[in-house]
């Protein structure tokens, strides 16, 4: 019946939404997990504890060692085609779900405010810049067909912010997994209101062997 096909197609009535990632991808090469220093404040959740009491607080020791972060820290790493942002001193997690392929690079910059993370694709694959405390997308870098994946990514320093004396430029080189490792020097215009769209400076041809290099 042609009508159950197209009830089928339709989106339904109820959305999903992502309550916890469990495990974390090795695909990359990169450094699949980051930390990244706390830019916000809020009230812990309910969490596992080795002090022996149910107060549902979480215990230090747990915090500064058993999860391998510390107060004022999290953690980013990926999932499949999910950024994970984990938030251990709070027990929870914050998700950028803006991929549609698996995420193989990823890096996190020096002020904590942003997150980056390149993806494989039978298209033309894309890094996408997106903010470490709402999960919310700032920049998304388009690469060529044929270049299947963005293998490496890193950060400059800068800000890029225009009304913040010496915030530097906003830079961001990739490499990519063509023939030639294609190394890509980015301005991803910065987490500004206004900021320009992203563009490529400086494009260069790798060097022979697996990248990274």
């Amino acid at each position: 019946d042609d009508r159950h096909a197209g009830r089928s197609a339709e989106r339904p009535e109820e959305d999903l939404a992502v309550e916890w990632a469990y495990g974390c991808s090795v695909a990359g090469k990169c450094g699949m997990l980051a930390a990244a220093p706390k830019t916000w404040a809020d009230a812990p959740e309910p969490g596992p504890t080795l002090d022996g009491d149910d107060d549902g607080e979480l215990d230090d020791e747990w915090i500064n060692q058993g999860a391998g972060g510390y107060r004022g820290v999290v953690w980013v790493y990926a999932c499949g085609a999910m950024g994970v942002v984990f938030d251990a001193s709070a027990w929870r997690q914050r998700f950028f779900r803006g991929h549609d392929d698996e995420i193989v690079s990823l890096t996190t910059h020096v002020s904590g405010r942003w997150a980056a993370t390149g993806q494989r694709s039978g298209g033309a694959p894309c890094a996408c810049v997106w903010d470490i405390a709402t999960g919310k997308e700032v920049a998304r870098l388009w690469h060529e067909t044929g270049e299947r994946a963005v293998v490496a990514i890193a950060f400059g320093p800068g800000l890029g912010d225009p009304t913040v004396p010496g915030s530097g430029a906003a830079r961001i080189v990739t490499v990519a997994a063509d023939s030639k490792h294609t190394v890509r020097v980015w301005d991803w215009g910065g987490g500004h209101p206004g900021r320009p769209k992203p563009a490529v400076l400086t494009r260069a041809v790798g060097f022979s062997g697996a990248p990274p290099q």
